[in-house]
């Protein structure tokens, strides 16, 4: 059996507050889904793991780094 790996789908990727966002874009169920990768030094910390919107995950993501970074 061959797996089949998952590669992000990264639409938007920008900095914020000396860490790295990415935002992904996948489908489920016929649905636009949206995650959020934070860099954090050499490694990436998936914040958001499903928002509905762009804009709901990047808000996400900046609150997982305000709460847990900073």
């Amino acid at each position: 059996m061959i797996i089949d790996p998952h590669y992000p789908k990264i639409i938007l990727a920008f900095d914020y507050r000396a860490h790295k966002i990415a935002i992904e874009r996948d489908r489920f169920e016929g649905e636009y889904i949206y995650a959020a990768w934070v860099n954090c030094d050499l490694n990436y910390a998936l914040a958001v793991p499903y928002a509905k919107t762009c804009s709901e995950a990047i808000k996400k993501a900046k609150d997982w780094i305000d709460n847990k970074l900073v």
